[in-house]
Order: C-alpha cells, then structure tokens, then sequence
C-alpha cells in the first residue's frame, strides 16, 4: 500500500500524481522521475467529485492560499489494485450538532461494539454490547 498526501501548492493537489479527467488516465511519476501512466482510472462512487476537484485545482490563481490538497492511494491485492482519491469535501450545512435531546455513543473495539444512549443531562438511559470473534 502507497498513500501519498497532497499538496495545496500543487497544480494537480498533488506533485506525484496526476489525473487527467478525459482520458481517465492516472499519471504517477516514481522517486526517479520515471512516468507510469494507469488507464481506465474511474472512481465509481465521487467521479463527479473527483474532477471537479482537480478542475478547481488547475484553475486556482493562489494555491498556496485557496488551493486543495488531493490525495491519492494505492493497494495492491495480488490480482488487482485499489486506487483511492482522497479529496476535502464541503462540510454538509445541514449537520445537527445539538446535545440538547441527549446523544448516541459507539466504541468499537477488538471483540465487541458498544452503545449508550445518554439524555440531554449526560444520564444513561440505556447501553449495550454486540460481541463478535475476528477469527475465522
């Protein structure tokens, strides 16, 4: 697995990748300068994201104080590779924060989840556990 971070500076969000909407192709240059191209890049779910990202990238004037970092990682898994953009979304304008009616926690751990189900006064109200085994 390579995860490389990106850069606000950089043209592409990024100096060692390069994605090139229309021809869905992925530019990816080595530590010694070396081009490997990778065709058919599509991200099923965010296509649309994706390029407008890069679009607003390469249009930015001032990277370096309105620019985007896009990240980018790839997986091998023997028979294929997992390629993964990793861009900043616009924060959703209608998220909830408010306590006011109590909240909901989840802790995820190695064997187990657990939930709690707390007031608006921080009281229990109520709790629980889903136990699991990772073998097999």
């Amino acid at each position: 697995k390579m995860t490389i971070s990106g850069r606000k500076d950089a043209k592409y969000g990024n100096f060692v990748f390069q994605y090139n909407a229309q021809s869905q192709t992925l530019h990816v240059r080595s530590i010694t300068g070396q081009a490997l191209i990778l065709p058919y890049v599509y991200v099923p779910y965010g296509q649309d994201q994706v390029q407008e990202s890069i679009a607003t990238q390469l249009s930015c004037q001032n990277k370096k104080k309105y620019g985007k970092p896009i990240g980018w990682s790839i997986e091998d898994h023997g028979t294929y590779y997992l390629i993964k953009c990793m861009i900043e979304e616009p924060e959703h304008p209608h998220i909830n924060y408010s306590k006011a009616d109590g909240v909901i926690g989840v802790d995820l751990n190695y064997n187990h989840i657990a939930f709690s189900h707390v007031n608006g006064q921080g009281q229990l109200l109520s709790s629980s556990c889903l136990y699991f085994s990772l073998e097999g």
